[in-house]
């Protein structure tokens, strides 16, 4: 008898968990199509290299890719864009080696170093950025890669 009793309350309880579960008041509004305005993704520097603020607003990416330095621009909403300088200088101080020197030159929107970087890739960087025809550096700029 208790058993009877036992199965009929387990399957009241499941009956009723059963029904709720399927309660359409419960569910999700299904959005409308004003809640499915596009979302504009927030721009992000890239994850490799290193990203460093600039004085006069922006961000500058520098990236060793192989034997080569890349410098990429970004504005202040982290949107690519094409340099606002001609032509750079770049200076690689490594732990246990001499100083290297490139000089960076415009290759599409980036800066690039020739093929001179040697592996590895640990060395403190000094920066210096060039408008077109000056000899004084616009901007100078310090940093540890990685």
């Amino acid at each position: 008898m208790r058993t009877c009793r036992f199965i009929t309350l387990g399957l009241a309880l499941t009956a009723s968990a059963t029904a709720l579960a399927a309660d359409p008041a419960q569910k999700e509004p299904v959005p409308t199509k004003a809640d499915r305005s596009v979302k504009t993704k927030a721009d992000e520097l890239p994850k490799s290299g290193v990203n460093i603020a600039r004085k006069k607003g922006g961000w500058v990416n520098v990236e060793g890719s192989g034997a080569r330095v890349v410098v990429k621009f970004f504005d202040a909403e982290k949107k690519p864009v094409p340099p606002d300088v001609e032509r750079g200088l770049a200076r690689f101080n490594y732990t246990a080696k001499n100083d290297v020197r490139a000089p960076l030159h415009r290759e599409g929107d980036t800066l690039v170093t020739p093929g001179i970087v040697r592996a590895p890739h640990v060395f403190r960087v000094i920066l210096t950025l060039l408008a077109s025809g000056a000899t004084d550096a616009e901007e100078t700029l310090t940093f540890k890669y990685p």
